[in-house]
Protein backbone atom coordinates (compact mmCIF):
# COMPACT_ATOMS: atom_id res chain seq x y z
CA UNK A 1 0.00 0.00 0.00
CA UNK A 2 1.19 3.40 -0.96
CA UNK A 3 0.63 6.43 1.25
CA UNK A 4 -0.01 9.51 0.03
CA UNK A 5 0.56 12.09 2.78
CA UNK A 6 -3.04 14.42 3.55
CA UNK A 7 -2.01 18.35 2.67
CA UNK A 8 -4.65 20.37 4.68
CA UNK A 9 -4.41 23.40 2.18
CA UNK A 10 -5.12 20.60 -0.88
CA UNK A 11 -7.90 18.70 1.12
CA UNK A 12 -9.89 21.68 2.45
CA UNK A 13 -10.10 23.89 -1.16
CA UNK A 14 -10.08 20.77 -3.26
CA UNK A 15 -12.54 18.92 -1.29
CA UNK A 16 -14.20 20.86 1.22
CA UNK A 17 -14.05 24.24 -0.03
CA UNK A 18 -16.13 23.26 -2.92
CA UNK A 19 -18.91 22.28 -1.25
CA UNK A 20 -18.60 25.21 1.35
CA UNK A 21 -16.55 28.10 -0.06
CA UNK A 22 -15.08 31.34 2.14
CA UNK A 23 -17.64 34.04 1.73
CA UNK A 24 -16.43 37.57 0.84
CA UNK A 25 -18.46 38.87 3.42
CA UNK A 26 -16.19 39.30 6.23
CA UNK A 27 -19.00 38.87 9.60
CA UNK A 28 -20.18 35.69 7.47
CA UNK A 29 -16.70 34.87 7.30
CA UNK A 30 -15.92 35.02 10.49
CA UNK A 31 -19.00 32.65 11.21
CA UNK A 32 -17.99 30.36 8.45
CA UNK A 33 -14.52 30.52 10.23
CA UNK A 34 -15.94 29.30 13.83
CA UNK A 35 -17.83 27.18 12.37
CA UNK A 36 -14.62 25.24 10.68
CA UNK A 37 -13.41 25.63 13.40
CA UNK A 38 -15.37 23.77 16.10
CA UNK A 39 -16.06 21.36 13.11
CA UNK A 40 -12.32 20.39 12.65
CA UNK A 41 -11.97 20.17 17.17
CA UNK A 42 -14.22 17.58 16.43
CA UNK A 43 -12.92 15.81 13.99
CA UNK A 44 -9.90 16.13 15.47
CA UNK A 45 -10.84 14.70 18.87
CA UNK A 46 -12.86 11.70 16.99
CA UNK A 47 -9.95 10.84 15.11
CA UNK A 48 -7.61 10.75 17.91
CA UNK A 49 -9.80 8.69 19.90
CA UNK A 50 -10.20 5.99 16.78
CA UNK A 51 -6.18 6.42 16.30
CA UNK A 52 -5.92 5.27 20.16
CA UNK A 53 -8.84 3.00 19.95
CA UNK A 54 -7.07 0.97 16.90
CA UNK A 55 -3.54 0.75 18.39
CA UNK A 56 -5.14 -0.38 21.71
CA UNK A 57 -6.82 -3.22 19.20
CA UNK A 58 -3.35 -3.89 17.20
CA UNK A 59 -1.55 -4.39 20.96
CA UNK A 60 -4.33 -6.21 22.44
CA UNK A 61 -4.62 -9.01 20.14
CA UNK A 62 -1.14 -9.32 19.10
CA UNK A 63 -1.73 -8.24 15.27
CA UNK A 64 1.48 -8.08 12.87
CA UNK A 65 1.64 -6.56 9.64
CA UNK A 66 4.56 -7.45 6.65
CA UNK A 67 4.12 -3.62 6.20
CA UNK A 68 4.06 -1.85 9.60
CA UNK A 69 5.41 -1.84 13.12
CA UNK A 70 4.28 -0.25 16.07
CA UNK A 71 7.01 1.91 17.67
CA UNK A 72 6.75 4.64 20.72
CA UNK A 73 8.50 7.96 20.00
CA UNK A 74 9.73 9.41 23.60
CA UNK A 75 11.89 12.41 24.33
CA UNK A 76 14.84 12.05 26.57
CA UNK A 77 14.24 13.98 29.67
CA UNK A 78 17.10 14.97 32.61
CA UNK A 79 16.56 14.74 36.10
CA UNK A 80 18.67 14.34 39.11
CA UNK A 81 18.87 11.29 40.93
CA UNK A 82 17.41 12.50 43.83
CA UNK A 83 18.00 9.74 46.59
CA UNK A 84 21.79 9.76 45.06
CA UNK A 85 21.92 13.40 45.59
CA UNK A 86 20.76 12.93 49.33
CA UNK A 87 23.18 9.65 50.16
CA UNK A 88 26.32 11.35 48.25
CA UNK A 89 26.07 15.29 49.03
CA UNK A 90 23.15 15.32 51.88
CA UNK A 91 24.52 19.04 52.54
CA UNK A 92 24.41 19.66 48.81
CA UNK A 93 20.83 18.33 48.87
CA UNK A 94 19.67 20.23 51.87
CA UNK A 95 20.32 23.75 50.12
CA UNK A 96 18.53 22.93 47.40
CA UNK A 97 15.57 20.37 48.02
CA UNK A 98 12.03 21.61 47.46
CA UNK A 99 8.37 20.36 47.08
CA UNK A 100 6.42 21.62 44.95
CA UNK A 101 3.27 24.05 46.34
CA UNK A 102 1.03 21.27 44.98
CA UNK A 103 2.17 18.91 46.72
CA UNK A 104 2.64 20.63 49.98
CA UNK A 105 -0.86 21.32 49.49
CA UNK A 106 -1.65 17.33 49.36
CA UNK A 107 0.67 16.92 52.34
CA UNK A 108 -0.51 19.97 54.77
CA UNK A 109 -4.07 20.93 53.34
CA UNK A 110 -5.04 23.94 52.00
CA UNK A 111 -5.81 25.85 55.81
CA UNK A 112 -2.73 25.01 56.92
CA UNK A 113 -0.39 25.69 53.99
CA UNK A 114 -2.72 29.39 54.15
CA UNK A 115 -1.84 29.14 57.81
CA UNK A 116 1.53 29.05 57.34
CA UNK A 117 2.38 31.85 54.39
CA UNK A 118 -0.07 34.24 56.93
CA UNK A 119 2.38 33.75 59.95
CA UNK A 120 5.29 34.17 57.53
CA UNK A 121 3.96 37.13 55.63
CA UNK A 122 0.63 38.34 56.73
CA UNK A 123 0.68 41.69 54.35
CA UNK A 124 2.09 39.67 51.83
CA UNK A 125 -0.85 36.53 51.81
CA UNK A 126 -4.03 39.02 51.91
CA UNK A 127 -3.17 39.47 47.71
CA UNK A 128 -3.39 35.96 47.33
CA UNK A 129 -6.34 34.71 49.75
CA UNK A 130 -9.14 32.65 47.93
CA UNK A 131 -12.35 31.28 49.38
CA UNK A 132 -14.31 28.76 46.93
CA UNK A 133 -17.81 28.27 46.53
CA UNK A 134 -18.19 24.91 47.87
CA UNK A 135 -16.73 25.65 51.00
CA UNK A 136 -18.92 28.94 51.75
CA UNK A 137 -21.92 26.56 51.31
CA UNK A 138 -20.52 24.53 53.76
CA UNK A 139 -20.56 26.90 56.40
CA UNK A 140 -23.43 29.55 55.53
CA UNK A 141 -26.80 28.68 55.16
CA UNK A 142 -28.17 28.77 51.31
CA UNK A 143 -30.04 32.52 52.28
CA UNK A 144 -26.84 33.80 53.54
CA UNK A 145 -24.44 32.89 50.10
CA UNK A 146 -26.07 35.47 47.71
CA UNK A 147 -24.79 38.45 49.54
CA UNK A 148 -20.94 37.05 49.68
CA UNK A 149 -21.13 36.49 45.48
CA UNK A 150 -19.88 38.69 42.66
CA UNK A 151 -20.37 37.57 39.21
CA UNK A 152 -17.52 38.95 37.24
CA UNK A 153 -17.70 38.71 33.45
CA UNK A 154 -14.86 37.09 31.49
CA UNK A 155 -14.77 37.88 27.62
CA UNK A 156 -14.14 35.18 25.45
CA UNK A 157 -13.30 35.55 22.04
CA UNK A 158 -16.00 37.87 20.04
CA UNK A 159 -18.50 36.20 17.55
CA UNK A 160 -20.68 37.64 15.24
CA UNK A 161 -24.18 37.29 15.82
CA UNK A 162 -27.43 38.10 13.05
CA UNK A 163 -29.16 41.35 14.20
CA UNK A 164 -32.00 40.40 16.55
CA UNK A 165 -30.55 37.27 17.25
CA UNK A 166 -28.76 36.52 20.41
CA UNK A 167 -26.62 33.40 21.38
Amino acid sequence: MTKVPINPGILFAEKIGIFYPEPCDPFENAIWAAEFAEVFRQLAERFEEQHAAVIDRICIEGLTSVHYTIETPYTLTRMVDIGKLRRNLPEVFEKIVFIRSCDAEKILGRKHLYELAKAASPDRVIAFEQVNLGDLRQVLAESEIPAYISVVKKPQLPMIVPLGETP
